[in-house]
């Protein structure tokens, strides 16, 4: 800006009217779920653009630091730049389950007419794996996915394998690095 250079109008994805919603239901959700952060994106899949992203609380240039409860400084909020939608890393949780059942028919492990056992909490990994609100009975893959079944999911998983999950990941692009011109962009974990 300092060069002496004309500058240019910059045109964004960013519909402010729709920015202006986003950011007012991050805040009311942020509220609503006593949350200590919370943020909202809307993204149009046709184009890839955002036209939306919110991360709250704002930054505020006249608390320049935080407080946490425990007395430290908030070393991300001092940044100001923290923008918890493009730099937190989080566990993907529920999400997985629709990924699963889509490996286990990407690489013919099931099928639509698979039925899996989902009657009783299984044990894998030293975890038992039980249902919100299970079934307690055999399920199909629709239902599985349905019903958000932790067990019928977990029982695909096994089918799957690790590798078949990790390349599958991997080939969706999900477990690197997010090319934009955002800054400070997180790789998953």
């Amino acid at each position: 800006m300092t060069s002496g250079a004309p500058l240019e109008p910059v045109r964004l994805s960013i519909d402010i009217r729709v920015q202006t919603i986003v950011r007012g239901v991050a805040a009311k959700a942020m509220e609503s779920y006593q949350a200590e952060p919370a943020g909202a994106a809307i993204i149009d899949v046709d184009a890839g653009e955002v036209l939306a992203m919110a991360s709250v609380p704002d930054y505020n240039p006249n608390e320049p630091s935080r407080t946490l409860p425990d007395g430290s400084v908030d070393k991300e909020y001092e940044k100001g730049w923290f923008n918890r939608m493009s730099s937190a890393t989080l566990e993907m949780g529920s999400t997985f389950k629709s990924f699963t059942p889509a490996v286990g028919l990407d690489v013919g492990k099931i099928n639509l007419n698979t039925v899996v056992d989902a009657s009783r909490p299984i044990r894998m990994g030293g975890f038992t794996i039980k249902d919100f609100k299970g079934k307690n009975r055999a399920l199909t893959i629709p239902e599985v996915f349905q019903y958000s079944s932790n067990i019928g999911t977990a029982a695909v998983a096994d089918r799957v394998g690790i590798e078949g999950h990790q390349e599958f990941l991997t080939r969706l692009g999900l477990l690197w690095k997010m090319e934009t011109e955002m800054p400070s962009v997180t790789t998953p974990t």
